[in-house]
């Protein structure tokens, strides 16, 4: 069932809409590593990062980190971007999105320099080219951005952007200076939190100065170029003390003095450590990378794309030599990846990613996936080949919903959708033994009734655990979701145990959880977590007190080293060994699919056995070694699997002494009609 569910997810992900209606160059500008669009986009970044079609040295800057109230601080750099502003030639801030109402397509362009493009307006309302990305609304008043995900951006007449309303968070509202300089920020405030913005004039332009927020203030400092007008960012001193220095070294510039070589920072107590450095060659692209701690990168573009279905071919080398081809294409605007080989690089592109694309620019082929479109580019059927089932078909019906699936070894299933998604697997001859599954419970051999009742538009669900033999109230949880699917806040009830548990989520505007608040029985806790750009957490603080894990990784993200533990990894990318302070601690063996078949730690051995594609069991048996300080034993574990179709409905544990006795005992497990355990 998971699995499927998870093949769902992904077609989910490759669902698309609307053809562009129009081509135009791709923009070079914004993160190579994400894209504002929900349509399926793969990371085209190297090292910290650099557009590995472009060129383009793009940098995200967090001086504030989101807070409760939705307000943050945060910059991005672009080498491409040549047009002055109030952080220098290059830089934007956060709050700086703003509407461009051009004759033939109107668009906006983010903080972080990507396009966004529309339709002209068709009386009061616009959509945009790639239908994902919302539309734009007026209300008599001003132009509104909606997107699907809920987030609503509100500007004014000069098109600069006064209020964003992002899901869970307060209303942000963002005062402009005088008439006279309606594109400077004046205040933004959220709740009860503002961040004040003062400007320093001068004949060659205006600089951002200082910002005042809720926990300091932050400062820049600028320089300008000898022989030229514009001001480039220098410095950022922190509330804390902390400084970032921006370097511009000629000898690194290839003769354009706006182009940013490296960062250093320096402590509250003077010590200055360099943390990057890049380079670009004599057309402005950049062509070497290092951040501190990892391998540099040298990028050659051996080959360029500058227009529709022309191909690109980037060469990224190690210092030790070592290779990675990055290809890809431009279709209807958009620089698209199209395959990785070679030795891999920091924050590269996965090696062995292989996609293709329609001519509109729609994926229809990623690692394995086929994904056949209809005109509109909707999908219709997705086909793929699983290990032990062989070719697997999802078809859609003309909304993209997902209709049926079929392997070579099933006939076709019916997917049905009552309050939730649901698989019309029919229960196995053993599973019917514990339990029936009914539309909206599930009813356990052991007088336990799970029941489901949901909202009409699945925002709210709820999930009652009663036993019917006593008539009581075991369990229930409550959960409150987003349009986007995002999980908002779940309460759970203990009636017996008298506990209560309320929890509440926060994420950013990349979907990413950034705090929790979680409250058991009136004690309340508070949970923040830091991203960094690759999508990997950095740090996490409870209550104040903050954790920042020390993770090593290899090229292709795999972790080597978390904290005290060691990680070893053999055929299929799987975990061979793990070390804990290089002490060995277990060794896991898997067959050639890549499965699991048997762990070994020294105190016991345990063994894995799979049927249909599923584990059906596994066994665990002590032995005699140097390290177990424990007694030597011939006691045996075995726990054996019991499933519904595809969900887990059951499984009994059996334990066997010495002289052979067998004891079993039999847990029921509980799941709701997606086949997550609660």
């Amino acid at each position: 069932m998971k699995y499927l569910l998870w093949i769902f997810s992904l077609c989910c992900f490759i669902l698309s809409t609307q053809a562009q209606g129009q081509t135009c160059t791709p923009a070079k500008t914004g993160n190579p590593c994400s894209s504002s669009s929900r349509s399926p986009s793969l990371n085209l970044g190297a090292g910290n990062p650099i557009h590995l079609m472009s060129g383009n040295k793009f940098q995200q800057e967090d001086d504030l980190w989101m807070r409760l109230s939705g307000l943050e601080i945060v910059r991005y750099y672009n080498s491409f971007s040549s047009t002055p502003s109030v952080m220098g030639v290059g830089w934007q801030s956060s709050y700086t999105t703003q509407l461009f109402p051009f004759k033939h397509n109107w668009q906006i362009i983010l903080d972080d320099g990507q396009r966004v493009m529309f339709h002209p307006p068709d009386g009061l309302q616009a959509q945009a080219i790639e239908h994902h990305q919302g539309y734009l609304l007026h209300d008599n008043t001003h132009w509104k951005w909606i997107t699907p995900q809920g987030l609503i951006r509100t500007f004014d007449a000069n098109g600069y952007l006064i209020e964003v309303f992002i899901p869970g968070f307060p209303t942000i509202y963002i005062q402009r200076a005088e008439k006279d300089a309606p594109a400077l920020i004046s205040s933004i405030s959220s709740g009860d939190e503002t961040l004040r913005y003062y400007y320093h004039r001068t004949p060659q332009g205006v600089v951002l100065q200082k910002i005042d927020s809720p926990i300091g203030s932050y400062f820049y400092d600028y320089d300008i170029p000898v022989g030229h007008q514009h001001y480039r960012l220098t410095k950022l001193t922190r509330p804390d003390g902390w400084i970032k220095q921006y370097l511009y070294e000629p000898e690194k510039q290839a003769g354009n003095p706006y182009l940013l070589t490296g960062i250093s920072i320096t402590t509250p107590t003077n010590k200055t450590t360099r943390i990057n450095e890049w380079r670009y060659n004599t057309e402005g692209l950049a062509n070497y990378s290092h951040t501190l701690g990892y391998d540099a990168l040298f990028i050659d573009y051996a080959k360029l794309a500058k227009q529709h279905n022309q191909e690109s071919h980037t060469i990224v080398r190690s210092q030790q030599g070592l290779q990675t081809h990055i290809k890809g294409i431009i279709k209807k605007g958009h620089f698209l990846l199209t395959e990785v080989t070679g030795d891999g690089c920091y924050l590269c592109p996965r090696v062995g990613t292989k996609a293709s694309y329609n001519e509109d620019g729609f994926m229809t082929f990623i690692n394995g996936y086929h994904i056949q479109r209809n005109r509109q580019n909707k999908v219709q059927q997705i086909r793929f080949e699983h290990p032990l089932w062989g070719i697997i078909q999802l078809d859609y019906d003309l909304n993209g919903i997902p209709q049926k699936w079929h392997s070579q070894y099933t006939d076709k299933q019916n997917i049905r959708f009552p309050d939730t998604y649901e698989l019309t697997d029919k229960p196995t001859a053993d599973a019917s033994l514990y339990l029936e599954i009914q539309d909206k419970a599930l009813i356990f051999k052991n007088n336990l009734n799970l029941n489901q009742n949901n909202s009409k538009d699945n925002l709210q669900q709820t999930l009652i655990l009663s036993n019917t033999s006593k008539n009581q109230h075991l369990w229930s949880q409550q959960r409150h979701y987003s349009q986007e699917g995002l999980l908002l806040k779940e309460d759970f009830d203990f009636p017996l145990l008298k506990k209560t548990i309320h929890n509440s989520y926060l994420y950013d505007n990349r979907h990413r959880l950034v705090a929790s608040e979680q409250t058991i029985n009136g004690i309340t806790q508070h949970f923040y977590y830091q991203w960094a750009l690759s999508g990997q957490n950095n740090a996490y603080a409870i209550d104040k007190q903050t954790t920042v894990p020390v993770i090593i990784r290899d090229k292709q993200g795999l972790p080597l080293v978390y904290n005290d533990w060691q990680l070893r990894y053999g055929s299929h990318k799987r975990i061979s060994e793990v070390s804990k302070n290089n002490q060995l601690y277990a060794r896991y063996d898997y067959d050639k699919l890549g499965r699991r078949i048997q762990k070994e730690t020294s105190n016991t051995t345990t063994t894995f056995s799979y049927a249909s594609g599923k584990l059906v069991s596994e066994k665990q048996i002590n032995h005699c070694s140097t390290h177990n300080k424990q007694p030597c034993s011939t006691l045996t574990r075995q726990r054996d699997y019991i499933y519904s179709g595809l969900m887990l409905v059951a499984f009994t544990d059996t334990v066997i002494d010495k002289e052979g006795k067998r004891t079993q005992q039999l847990f029921y497990v509980h799941n709701d009609h997606l086949g997550q355990v609660n």
